[in-house]
């Protein structure tokens, strides 16, 4: 993320219509805000839209950006409303995420890739079946790499409660991981 002087001036410079600092913007946020936007509506080309339909208001209304606020935090805020907006539209069903890739592989003897394979898939079916705001908020802090106050804000929750949730991820994670990681 960026240093809060950083988005300050980037505010500055969007306010004033600067067209190049909002592409930086951007490229910023764009894949991080998609990957947020997916794991709320679980379609490629809808998590897509919504990302830049929020790009879109955010450079249409950019003469209301606050300098002192974070951006980062707006953006997560707007992409979270527009994904809602569009289940509730849809009435579509949230599924589990399937496509978290929780650790790089980096061996090159098969046997290694086939029990990194079978780690993944663990890892990935343990965060699936965390209560749904708990693994909403550790994904936003391991693979988003937000901050627990941008995630507070984003959510309109306080730190405290994304501490709390945090630390519950990792308490049923190590629980449910830990014969499973044994094993292999």
């Amino acid at each position: 993320m960026l240093s809060d002087h950083i988005e300050a001036e980037w505010i500055k410079k969007i306010r004033n219509n600067d067209s190049r600092v909002f592409e930086k913007l951007v490229g910023k946020y764009f894949e991080p805000l998609y990957r947020f936007a997916w794991r709320y509506v679980k379609d490629q080309q809808s998590a897509e839209n919504i990302v830049q339909d929020v790009f879109l208001k955010t450079w249409r209304n950019r003469k209301n950006l606050d300098p002192s606020l974070s951006i980062s935090s707006y953006l997560y805020r707007a992409v979270r409303n527009n994904s809602l907006n569009y289940l509730r539209s849809e009435k579509n069903v949230q599924h589990s995420i399937d496509d978290v890739n929780i650790m790089q592989f980096s061996g090159k003897d098969p046997e290694e890739e086939y029990i990194e394979k079978d780690r993944n898939a663990a890892i990935n079916a343990a965060i699936n079946e965390l209560p749904e705001k708990c693994r909403i908020i550790f994904l936003m802090k391991k693979y988003d790499g937000l901050t627990y106050s941008e995630i507070a804000d984003t959510l309109n929750i306080s730190q405290k409660t994304v501490e709390n949730q945090i630390g519950r991820a990792f308490k049923i994670l190590r629980k449910s991981l830990a014969e499973i990681l044994t094993i292999l």
